[in-house]
């Protein structure tokens, strides 16, 4: 079995619904500003993403940069990835993000919260998300 798929099951395993809110924009195009986003899904090597303003560029893998508040009151955390698909919805466009570039916090964070949903989607008898 090749490497990438036996890291996408893996990946899968470790997705988790997420209900997180923050703000996103496109690294190639400063000008458009930024937009509100919602984070759907999320694992350690990238995310489900609603994007409610600029558009990316699904087919050149167009990098967003994510700002993702965690909570109320709490510290958020940067993530950028490129965009590996894109659907529109009602109210925007839903992205696969690839996270490239992620340091060793980004990553001990990501694991934490991916702990943390799991504990809680077992508690209250949810599955993770596929």
């Amino acid at each position: 079995m090749a490497a990438g798929m036996s890291e996408r099951r893996q990946d899968a395993a470790d997705r988790a619904e997420a209900s997180w809110v923050g703000t996103y924009r496109l690294e190639a195009h400063p000008d458009l500003g930024s937009g509100p986003c919602r984070v759907i899904d999320v694992s350690t090597s990238g995310a489900g993403v609603e994007l409610f303003g600029p558009v990316p560029d699904a087919d050149r893998h167009e990098r967003v940069l994510l700002e993702i508040q965690l909570g109320t009151g709490t510290a958020g955390i940067r993530l950028a990835g490129s965009v590996q698909n894109a659907k529109l919805t009602p109210l925007g466009v839903r992205v696969g993000i690839e996270f490239d570039d992620l340091g060793t916090l980004e990553k001990e964070v990501l694991a934490t919260l991916l702990k943390s949903a799991a504990a809680q989607a077992t508690h209250f008898g949810r599955r993770k998300a596929s």
